[in-house]
This record gives C-alpha cells, structure tokens and sequence, in this order.
C-alpha cells in the first residue's frame, strides 16, 4: 500500500508540477543551488531508489525553482521563510514542508508524511592554476678529496714544487672516475689502485674539463664499426642523438703547460690514468706521442693492458732522456691515437707529470714465474730482471696497471698485465713461453733512459753527446758522474752497444751464467759475445775498477769479434796473425814495460787506430803499480775515457 502510495505521489508531483506561478519570494540563499535525492521515506517506509522516480531540486535566488525527473524538467514555484517551504502544485494545493540540514519533511496532498533526503551538489570549484614548482636548490658542491702530492683532487689542473714525490709535479684533469662523483666516494684512490669503484657511462659532460680529459674517444682512423660500449656511444654522438654527454673526435690530445724555470731535468714519470683500453681483446693499437715525437715506452704498455669494468687505472712510463729537453720546455702535448680504425672506445680521467722524482713512488711489489733464464721487463720502463733457474722473478712497480715482457731465445716473447697495489703483493703472474722464433727483449735501453749525464770533464763533453747520439751511453751509466772511475760491470754494458753499434745486431745474455757473483744483464751479453770470460774461479768481480790496459783488451776484442769472421774468445790465439795483420805497430809507449804482454797487442791497436793516444808525455798508464799510484786511481780508467773509446771504435772502425 505504501508503495502504490508513493508511486501516486510521485505522479502527482509530476503532474502538478507543470503549473506555473507568476509571484516569487525571495528564496534563503543557503538554500540556494542544486539539490539531488539520495533517499525517501513514506510514513516511515523506505522506498528503494529503483521505485522512486530519481529526480532532483534546483532553487534559484528569484524564489523559482526547477524539478529534475529521469531527464525530463518541469518547472513550480517556491518560496521559503526561514528553513520553510512551501511547493505550490496549483493554485489551490500548496504542500508546507521544512528544511532540517539535508533532510525536506512534508506532507502531500494526500496528508500523507513524505521525507525526501537532499545532497547539496556543490558547483565545481575552477581548478586553482598550479603554482609553479620551486627552483631546485643546487646540490651543496662536493667537498674535494686532497692530498699533499695532488692538490686537490676536484681541481682542473695543478702544479705543485717539492712534493714528497718529485721536485715538480704537474696534473691535468680533475680525479674523480670519469665524472663519475659517486665512483669518487668510499675511499676511492687511483694512486693505490684499491678501491677503485666501477662508473657509469656515458657520462654527462662538463665543459670546464680540460681538453682531452672525461670524454670517450674512438681514435681517428675510426669508420663506424662497435666493439664495446663505449664505442656504441660514440655511434650515438656522431648521429646526433646523444647531445648531452661527454666525447673527444680523433686522437686524444692533452696539453700540459706549467713553469720550469730553474729545474734541471734528470728524470721524468709520465702517469696516465686510462679507461677502457682493450688492444688485446679487439686488435686494437694505440700509438702515444709526445710534441709529436714516438712515444713508444708508453704505448707499448697501452698494448698490453686490458681493461673492463669501465674502471681507471693509473699506468706509469719512465720518460727517455730524449725528451727531456721537451718536459723542461714547461710544454707539453700528449697524444693517444687508435690507429686500426677499430671501434675500441677509451677515455682519460687525468695525466700526471713527475719530474725529478723520487724512487718512493714504485712502493709496489709483485712477483711471478716464467721459462728459467728469460729476460723480464716492466713495460713502461728499462727496468729488467733475469728469472731464476726456477722461473722466479720479483719487481718494484708504481702501484696501478703494470704488464710485463718476458723473453728469452728460441722461445715466443709473452706478456701479462695485473693490478699492483700500494705495498702490498697482490699481482702473481705467470708467463709460459713457447718454444719458437721469437723477438728477445734486447732492445729495452730505449725505454725509460734518464739524463745522459750529472757530471763531465769540460773535454769530455763533445765526445758523451755523440756517445748519447750514437746510443752508445748504457743504461747503468745514464745520469751519471761520468768523471768517476768505471768497474768492470759498467764497461762490459759499454762494450756490449760498442759490439751492437758496429755488427747492427743486438746482443743476448748467456743462459747459464758462468759467474757466482753477477747476474747483471750486460755482463751475460758481453760474456755471450767473447768479450770477457771474467777474473778467473767463476768471478766476474763486477765492482772492480778497470785498469786502462784491460779497458783495450775488452774492446779489441769487442773489434775481433765484429771484423774476424769465426773468432771466439776460445780460438783467439789461433787468429792471432790474422790480427796483427790487421794494424801496423806504432811506437812504444813510454812505459811499454808496465804493459802486461797479454795486454800489447790490443792498446797499439788501439793506438794505431787513432783511438787511445795516452795519458801524456807518450804514456798509456796502462795500471796502477804503486801504493801512491793507486791512491791517484792512476791506470783506472773513467767512464767519460771508456766513452771516448767507444766513440772512437764506431767512429774509426765501422
């Protein structure tokens, strides 16, 4: 019944609705707006929503009003006194009802209590316009890791005088991991190769690094090809596609510029801290350059090292004495170029110049095995080792990325490369060498030569500059006083490049060494070659001075071997006139008597050759023989005279 009530309610309203009314009141402006039905009872009964037509109210300021029916709009009249309603459905039906919140209470034309509950619908609210985002605040800068070798370590470029490293040191790029900031943290350090935390790439780019430095190069020759990621990148770049992070296009080049003034050059590092070279993985090769001059102590390293992660690591090459006119220049142009046109992606996060250093940087020792007897070399430098009769063999090395060469004849040369930390041995290579044609390393002096000399008698100083440029200079004499007394050792590595100069072959060492006192190098060559069988009982006696007459000896010897074809030390005597006919004798010295027989023969050949010419007033001073003689080192010969000499048998007898 209640239902069939309310549905005639509703009709009525519907149906009464179209009447108009032509007086308005003023309506309660709280009422005013829309209004729709969210429920309604009749005398107490709920009517669900799907019997009730679902319609809504809208009261306008004129006192007018709108009724909503599923789409359709009829249109009544209202007017309200307080929270008071009145509907008027004709002239004659007027329905009061009231306002209580939400809630209208009123009774139909039936009499019958009808309640309708409203929901206010509120008018949208425009959107309030976005109030523009804050300006980020910049990060605080991060605070620069420093030390007193370095400066500090966020810092573009730095020159620094009489660090605990060496008397000048010179830095261009800032440390921190190809951009890498974060890679920077957590007690990263190069210069101990610990620590050294892997970085993103590419990487964006800052244009306040200097030139060269924090960007991924492909070489010049390049043609597009990708071997790794970094060369995928730089594909990137070239397309346009990539505009945002860092790139160098051809070679590498980094210029260092800084103050020498009053520096006299004796010795030089140059350390490099690399990124992603990989020559042994893809056939790439690098060649360095220094004002345009053949670098290659320090591309022969970049050869040999292979690089993943992407992670940096410092590399260290000794420069030759010939370039150090170059590094006293205060200028300086390094350049790295891929010369295959491989696409090996590198980078450099910074170069470091030592000038003057001091041999506490190499605190880092490693140790390995290899064919007993070979040749070891550090690359990067002249620094060699012979493996023991069980293969060993130990370095000192400049904490960072090392390689090393290993070779002995008959067998194919071998390298291998590592990581060695600061003082501590964690790099344990081994080298196996294969049986084969193979290069020795017999041509290492070029590698990391100092200063050709600290010290010279004024006449002598014409005479080391053609040694020097006639390579005739070994590596145990360079940077040294050449006025003093030369030992046996150093002449025998003088007579090895006087035999080397002449024949246009380079020597090797002995592979069984015949001496309990030497194991240098040189010594083992010139022993090979016949130039010296030692002082008798398995001595070499290598720190011994050298007597002048023994001087001849040696390098007569060293002409024997080169112009008598089958000479060895052991058939000497039988090419004895073979010899003799090679010269005419010219007169006697004035102490001929304090010759040793077995000395004559070489020191007027000496002479005859316009090599040795004597002391003075036509004396050889062959040996000391006297307590004062030998206070005087009178007879012993110094390293300028063995020079001298040597320079005379290329010069005369070539």
């Amino acid at each position: 019944m209640k239902k069939v009530l309310f549905l005639l309610l509703s009709v009525m309203l519907i149906a009464g609705l179209i009447v108009p009314m032509t007086v308005f009141a003023e309506t309660d402006a709280k009422f005013v707006g829309e209004w729709k039905t969210v429920s309604a009872t009749y005398e107490g009964y709920t009517i669900p929503s799907s019997e009730f037509y679902k319609y809504g109210l809208t009261l306008n300021e004129d006192g007018s009003a709108e009724a909503l029916t599923e789409g359709n709009r009829f249109q009544t009249a209202w007017y309200n006194t307080g929270n008071t309603v009145y509907v008027y459905l004709s002239e004659k039906d007027t329905m009061k009802g009231a306002f209580s919140g939400n809630r209208l209470t009123f009774k139909n034309i039936m009499g019958a209590d009808c309640v309708f509950v409203f929901e206010k619908v509120e008018e949208e609210e425009p959107e309030p316009e976005p109030e523009p985002e804050p300006e980020p605040e910049p990060e605080p800068e991060k605070e620069s890791p420093s030390d007193d070798r370095n400066g500090k370590w966020f810092d573009k470029a730095v020159t620094l005088k009489n660090t605990s490293e060496a008397e000048l040191m010179v830095r261009v790029g800032d440390i921190d991991s190809l951009n890498g900031m974060d890679s920077a943290e957590d007690s990263y350090n190069p210069f101990t190769a610990k620590n050294q935390n892997s970085h993103g790439y590419p990487w964006t780019k800052d244009d306040e690094d200097p030139a060269g430095t924090d960007r991924i190069f492909v070489g010049s020759k390049w043609q597009g090809s990708s071997c790794d990621g970094y060369a995928s990148n730089y594909d990137s770049f070239k397309s346009g596609s990539d505009k945002t992070n860092a790139y160098g296009e051809g070679a590498l080049e980094i210029k260092l510029e800084y103050d020498a003034k009053g520096i006299d050059v004796k010795n030089a590092l140059l350390q490099i801290c690399i990124d992603d070279f990989q020559a042994i993985s893809f056939d790439s090769l690098f060649s360095v350059q220094i004002n345009g001059k053949d670098a290659p102590f320090a591309a022969e390293l970049l050869n040999h090292v292979d690089q993943t992660g992407p992670t940096s690591y410092i590399v260290s090459s000794i420069v030759p004495a010939s370039l150090f006119e170059d590094v006293a220049s205060g200028k300086i142009t390094l350049t790295i170029d891929e010369t295959t046109g491989t696409g090996d992606g590198f980078a450099v996060d910074f170069v470091k110049l030592l000038i003057n250093y001091d041999e506490n940087v190499f605190t880092g020792t490693f140790s390995g095995t290899t064919e007993p007897g070979a040749t070891v070399r550090l690359l990067g430098t002249a620094t060699t080792v012979k493996a023991s009769e069980t293969g060993g063999f130990e370095f000192k090395a400049v904490p960072g990325l090392n390689a090393i060469r290993a070779s002995k004849d008959g067998y194919v040369e071998g390298y291998a490369f590592g990581i060695v930390l600061d003082k501590d041995t964690e790099w344990k290579p081994t080298v196996d060498l294969d049986e084969g044609q193979g290069s020795p390393d017999i041509d290492f002096s070029s590698f990391g030569e100092t200063e050709a000399w600290e010290k010279a008698s004024e006449w002598a100083e014409e005479w080391l500059k053609t040694a020097s440029g006639l390579g005739l200079i070994p590596d145990c004499l360079i940077g040294t006083d050449m006025t003093k007394q030369i030992n046996r050792r150093e002449f025998a590595s003088v007579a090895v490049k006087v035999y080397e100069a002449l024949a246009g072959v380079k020597t090797e060492p002995i592979a069984n060494n015949p001496f309990a006192d030497c194991d240098d190098v040189e010594v083992l060559k010139a022993y090979n070659v016949g130039i010296t069988d030692g002082t008798g009982e398995g001595e070499f006696s290598p720190e011994n001075g050298l007597t002048r007459q023994e001087a001849a000896t040696m390098l007569t010897r060293v002409y024997k071997k080169y112009a008598i074809e089958g000479w060895t030390l052991k058939t000497d005597k039988s090419f004895d006139g073979t010899f003799k006919a090679m010269f005419e004798k010219p007169e006697d010295f004035a102490d001929d008597a304090d010759i040793d027989d077995w000395a004559k023969d070489s020191v007027y050949f000496m002479k005859a050759k316009s090599i040795i010419n004597g002391v003075g007033d036509n004396k050889f001073a062959p040996k000391h023989g006297v307590a004062a003689e030998e206070a005087e080192n009178y007879g012993l010969a110094t390293r300028e005279e063995a020079l001298k000499i040597a320079v005379g048998m290329v010069n005369n007898l070539k």
